[in-house]
């Protein structure tokens, strides 16, 4: 079972954030929130831009956001987009 969190960057760009049981990284047990487009329907979700361990994601604190994927300047979360995920993460993950 995945659990989602749409939201808007202030790009403009519609993302949704995923954890899915499928995300767990098996060697040592870490989860991973993936990040999707939803402009474009490759997938249920959107089209797959990257992931992330929750770790890291919950680490980046300085306001600037994150590029989830360097080559495509759209790709970028914003630090206050970013700051909605981080808390969606903790509820969702107990963190």
């Amino acid at each position: 079972m995945s659990k989602t969190f749409d939201f808007t960057a202030a790009n403009g760009v519609p993302f949704r954030a995923v954890i899915e049981a499928a995300r767990i990284v098996p060697s040592d047990g870490r989860l991973a929130v993936a990040f999707y487009d939803r402009r474009y329907p490759q997938t249920e979700h959107g089209q797959f831009v990257s992931d992330y361990f929750t770790s890291t994601l919950l680490e980046v604190n300085d306001g600037s956001g994150i590029d989830l994927y360097g080559g495509v300047e759209n790709w970028r979360v914003d630090g206050e987009s970013l700051a909605k995920v981080q808390q969606w993460v903790r509820e969702e993950v107990g963190s």
